[in-house]
């Protein structure tokens, strides 16, 4: 059953979607049934609840890529640039055991600078 919301109920539904809270809350604190409340803003608290998602991204990236922040590059490249890191099968026929620890040579080469807190390059490392 599509239910008919208010302007200040669709406006607090976004705030309440962007600020984390679960569509079961959102649906009780409305008073309607779960099912209802996700056929008739569904898309809208998709939309809100990853636009927090973008803001965190984006920030990151940022960091990530600004030289001074050694965390926010080491994060960025294991969870964004995971394809990079991973180990190029040399044969796809052939598999690995769980428990078979890779070699050296069964990893792509990456070069990237690292840089310390000031911006300045680290040529210790």
């Amino acid at each position: 059953m599509i239910v008919t919301l208010s302007d200040e109920q669709q406006r607090n539904i976004r705030e309440m979607a962007s600020s984390g809270v679960r569509p079961p809350l959102i649906a009780n604190s409305l008073g309607v049934a779960l099912t209802d409340l996700l056929e008739t803003a569904g898309d809208e608290i998709a939309k809100a609840a990853m636009a927090p998602h973008h803001a965190v991204l984006k920030s990151l990236h940022a960091q990530a890529v600004s030289q001074k922040s050694v965390a926010a590059t080491i994060f960025w490249l294991r969870n964004m640039c995971a394809d990079l890191l991973r180990p190029v099968p040399k044969e796809p026929s052939k598999s690995r055991r769980a428990n078979e620890p890779l070699a050296p040579e069964d990893f792509r080469p990456i070069e990237f600078d690292v840089y310390c807190n000031d911006g300045e390059p680290n040529f210790d490392v």
